[in-house]
């Protein structure tokens, strides 16, 4: 079905629709007709026109009763911290799907779940393209309880009927609504950077292949997913499906920050830095199962994608 003519009056959910991509779908959301209500962890600066708002703490179960009688759910909301909070991490990440499948449960109230999960969840796996037979393999505390929120949803689904899809992302790039938030990308950091006059650094991972997801594609990807029948609930993978190395990225950013600025960033070798286990991995992602069940598919490839950044990140720093 088309997301567009799908959305048209439904009683629509965010949370965490104040994070990098939350708010991207958010603006694409408030075009669609939908009536839509946004959970925010901080009072927004900025509130959408025409939404419910409400700040709340998701790791609450009681706060799951007042927010579960809704048409789609988006489940956004994340801890990524860089220190070692696996408390935190299990509250947000896990027990807050939990929390809403049981007031789902006990409400008996069935909206489609979409559940931002992600690629790490494979760890580091051993060829490439990844596709959803990958085994399991998380690396970190933030993939364990990602992976842990999955078997939820898939446990709901088949025991009480409540439908969700769990879309594991590759690494989501480009400008989101204000700068606080596009600098949560690491590639987003990289092109700040660059445009900023600091060099471009490069680590022992310099050689290993990622794959980047723009963030308007992401946005798409969510807006696709909640339209999804029931009947394909389930785990997919989304991603440009273009692969490329560090080094080959960090060349390209100098390449076109260069032309486009008339300075060209300088390239250096950390050797220095210690790099986690996680981010020695290879990564692209397989979408065919993906594409298939929902007609979605990356609009924007690297280049064009970091052009785009490049321009917002010359405008805010200028």
């Amino acid at each position: 079905m088309n997301p567009e003519s799908f959305y048209k009056n439904k009683k629509v959910l965010v949370v965490g629709a104040g994070g990098m991509i939350g708010s991207c779908l958010v603006k694409a959301l408030s075009i669609l007709g939908c009536d839509l209500r946004l959970v925010y962890h901080n009072a927004p600066n900025n509130p959408t026109k025409g939404a419910i708002i409400s700040v709340a703490d998701i790791t609450k179960p009681e706060v799951w009763d007042e927010l579960a009688s809704n048409d789609v759910i988006f489940h956004l909301a994340a801890h990524e911290s860089g220190n070692f909070e696996p408390e935190e991490d299990l509250k947000t990440n896990a027990l807050s799907v939990l929390y809403l499948l049981e007031s789902c449960r006990r409400k008996e109230v069935f909206p489609k779940i979409v559940f931002a999960s992600s690629s790490n969840l494979v760890g580091a796996p051993d060829k490439m393209p990844v596709d959803e037979t990958f085994k399991d393999n998380p690396l970190t505390i933030f993939a364990i309880h990602k992976l842990t929120a999955e078997e939820y949803l898939k446990l709901y689904f088949h025991d009480f009927g409540i439908p969700s899809i769990a879309l594991r992302l590759a690494n989501v790039y480009g400008p989101s609504m204000e700068m606080s938030l596009s600098l949560h990308s690491t590639l987003n950091k990289m092109v700040n950077n660059a445009v900023a006059g600091k060099p471009l650094k490069l680590f022992a991972n310099k050689d290993k292949i990622r794959d980047f997801l723009y963030i308007d594609d992401a946005a798409r990807a969510f807006l696709a997913a909640g339209s999804l029948p029931n009947e394909k609930s389930g785990v997919y993978i989304a991603g440009s499906e273009e692969g490329k190395s560090f080094k080959t990225i960090v060349e390209l950013v100098a390449e076109l920050v260069s032309k486009t600025s008339g300075r060209r960033p300088e390239i250096i070798i950390d050797r220095e830095t210690p790099i986690k286990a996680v981010e020695m991995r290879n990564f692209v992602a397989d979408s065919s199962k993906f594409k298939k069940a929902s007609g979605w598919k990356p609009q924007t490839m690297l280049r064009s994608g970091l052009q785009k950044t490049i321009n917002y990140f010359l405008k805010i720093n200028n």
